[in-house]
């Protein structure tokens, strides 16, 4: 029980940093115009009106690639146990969610969210946990 709350923990950091990771090359990609105050509520609300489709879907690929090295990690720290994986699969989506709800993303995004948290999670588990 302990390796798996600790395959939890590590498994939460390691898909953080993977998700930031993946998030900063997107935005080294493709920046924001110069002179956009992320900070500001009313641009926040328009801010997804000014970021190309490219700089979207680099966020979304960001996610599902920080759940995807999040369940691994969490699955070797836990000695090839699946469910630790799937609470940071699920974790880690919530932080999705949260971050839709600071700044309003498109519909799609929630979609395309949803499906690479369950792809990436179920894809890690079958390759990686004990059978």
């Amino acid at each position: 029980m302990l390796r798996g709350i600790l395959g939890v923990i590590a498994g939460l950091v390691a898909g953080a940093l993977a998700t930031g990771g993946g998030e900063g090359l997107g935005h080294f990609l493709y920046p924001l115009p110069a002179g956009v105050d992320v900070y500001d509520p009313k641009v926040q609300t328009t801010l997804m009106n000014i970021v190309p489709m490219e700089a979207k879907l680099a966020v979304v690929l960001a996610w599902a690639f920080g759940v995807f090295v999040g369940c691994i990690v969490a699955i070797f720290v836990a000695q090839r146990q699946s469910w630790p994986a799937w609470v940071v699969a699920v974790l880690l989506f919530v932080f999705a969610l949260w971050t839709m709800t600071i700044i309003p993303h498109p519909d799609w995004m929630l979609w395309a969210a949803t499906a690479g948290t369950l792809v990436s999670a179920v894809a890690a588990a079958y390759i990686f946990a004990r059978r």
